[in-house]
């Protein structure tokens, strides 16, 4: 009775499996799982795909405590890992590490900025 006692006066346990306070608060976390939904969105066995690559997800973010590898990198390599296939049209630019709002890169030249190439003429 007093050891029944002392495990109610402790309050609730953590179930097993449970996810560490500092983990959670990754805000990197909710992320790499919306995005894991998104991904997996057709896969016929989509539960297990995301079950793999959250638990994947949770150690390399416990690896990175100090948040310096970005969301994107994390998700391209989580599902390079596990064979997900990415389908780039439905995920949101957030996601694959584009800021529609910073700057564009100088040194970034797309194909119609480029002068055109000078060609011969016709033999005729």
């Amino acid at each position: 009775m007093i050891a029944l006692e002392a495990n109610l006066a402790a309050g609730p346990a953590l179930p097993r499996g449970s996810i560490a306070p500092a983990l959670c608060a990754d805000p990197r976390r909710a992320k790499l799982q919306d995005a894991f939904r998104i991904v997996t969105e057709k896969h016929p066995d989509r539960a297990e795909e995301i079950r793999q690559a959250t638990a994947r997800a949770d150690e390399e973010l416990a690896a990175d405590p100090d948040q310096t590898i970005e969301v994107p990198e994390l998700l391209f390599s989580i599902c390079e890992v596990l064979g997900i296939e990415i389908d780039f049209s439905r995920l949101p630019d957030e996601y694959l590490g584009l800021d529609p709002n910073a700057p564009p890169d100088p040194d970034i030249v797309f194909d119609w900025e480029r002068p055109p190439v000078p060609r011969a003429t016709s033999p005729r």
